[in-house]
């Protein structure tokens, strides 16, 4: 109760200081010195206006490079810590590049490999179709590049490979935006090295919400609304909470077009028109849930099933979030090592490290990347039992933005960041490998 409470005071204590800060973005003039102080907009210096010729495609490869390396380290673990048969002797095994793949498909990578090769209804148990519990944007892409590469797992491994290479180039285009070249790529390694990011080179969708929801927020930014709305739904297609880019999108719409400030001295058809002409493309990103609703309802006459299954397959169901925060705190006094220091450990370090972070981007960083790290971390803490919240903060982009900003700020702190990082995703690797809860 008393973790519960504490959690809603700092989240509603955040939100609270955000609201004033939108507020005064929008164009409302406070007189009280603290909204004044909340209102201040010290993002880093030296935004980047311009990109040098092949830049992007510099990114997109080192990233690729990148993700090839960690795929090798993962292969070279599974030889040294999961006994797996000698990597030199790989072709005097009959299907064994097959069994290396299936490495890569353990945990919720089985069940989007199934619906991959055979679609939401190609398996059931106990007569439930239990993959409706999964979104289908990344097993539907991978079915279209299996047209090239005529094998799903491969499939599945480069829609998650490429995804992830375009999310890198984005994030850095929307870091560039605000912040200078140093901040974005502080950025692109901070979130590729997190102890928990070795899942972007997995068969799950943590890839392409990674990159759906940065080219929405990069969208948002550039004040594209349409083309913010068509990615938004995409990103509710990868995940539920890809919708999430809609919390941005309100703040940066209304803090663009100062429309409390609009409302305020009564310009009420100007902002109407605002909002029909523009406003409005941002609730398009609610097409990509529908979508999701309407595939529960052609298996099972019911759009919602997939609620019922989170329940009944997977033992979690929606609550607040401070009782989801306790939750993961209480886990700390478990029994199971394994699971202590799988999840319930380096989740509770995370809610801490991220509730600091979010704090000190309060004044510090554009609202919309407060705010919405803010929703982010309270979301997907509101399930009763959070196994992959770990997995789950990969794709809080904007935390890893504020990161990178706050390491630009304060040096010493970057040689630190990264090599805790480093290490921990090693470690975590390794436990993922031998296929511990993690």
């Amino acid at each position: 109760m008393i973790i519960s409470i504490i959690s809603s005071i700092i989240v509603y204590s955040i939100a609270l200081a955000l609201i004033i800060r939108m507020m005064s973005q929008s164009g409302i003039v406070f007189n009280n010195k603290y909204a004044k102080l909340l209102s201040n907009d010290l993002s880093a210096a030296n935004p980047v206006t311009g990109f040098e010729k092949y830049e992007l495609i510099k990114v997109f490869m080192l990233a690729f490079i990148f993700r090839l390396f960690m795929y090798i380290m993962q292969l070279m673990a599974l030889y040294w810590f999961a006994g797996f048969p000698n990597i030199g002797q790989l072709n005097e095994f009959d299907g064994l590049f097959d069994k290396i793949l299936r490495q890569f498909e353990v945990w919720d990578g089985t069940n989007y490999f199934r619906i991959a090769s055979g679609g939401y209804g190609s398996h059931m148990e106990n007569g439930k179709y239990t993959m409706l519990a999964f979104f289908p944007l990344q097993p539907w892409v991978a079915r279209i590049l299996n047209i090239i590469f005529q094998n799903i797992r491969v499939s599945l491994l480069m829609t998650s490979t490429l995804a992830y290479c375009g999310g890198c180039v984005m994030l850095y285009k929307l870091t560039c935006l605000d912040y200078s070249r140093e901040t974005a790529k502080k950025a692109i390694v901070y979130i590729s090295l997190f102890p928990f990011s070795f899942f972007f080179g997995s068969m799950m969708a943590e890839s392409m919400l990674f990159f759906t929801m940065t080219l929405s927020l990069y969208f948002i930014r550039e004040h594209k609304w349409l083309l913010a709305g068509i990615a938004g739904a995409f990103a509710a297609m990868s995940r539920i909470v890809g919708i999430l880019v809609i919390v941005a999108g309100a703040i940066e719409f209304i803090e663009h077009y100062k429309i409390i400030k609009k409302l305020k001295d009564k310009q009420i058809m100007d902002t109407i028109n605002l909002i029909i002409k523009k406003g409005l493309f941002l609730l398009i990103p609610f097409m990509g849930i529908i979508v999701y609703l309407l595939l529960n309802y052609y298996y099972t006459k019911d759009p919602f099933t997939f609620l019922d299954y989170q329940k009944s397959v997977w033992g979690h169901t929606s609550c607040y979030f401070g009782e989801g925060i306790k939750n993961v705190i209480s886990g700390l006094k478990t029994d199971d090592m394994t699971q202590k220091i799988s999840i319930f450990i380096p989740f509770t370090a995370i809610l801490a490290g991220s509730a600091i972070l979010i704090a000190y981007g309060v004044r510090r960083n554009k609202t919309m990347y407060t705010a919405l790290s803010l929703v982010y971390m309270a979301v997907i803490t509101s399930v009763t039992y959070v196994p992959s919240g770990t997995r789950y903060t990969i794709c809080a982009i904007p935390l890893f933005i504020l990161l990178a900003d706050f390491s630009q700020r304060h040096k010493k702190a970057d040689t630190i960041i990264v090599a805790l990082f480093s290490l921990l995703q090693g470690m975590y690797l390794i436990a993922y490998i031998k296929s511990m809860a993690v």
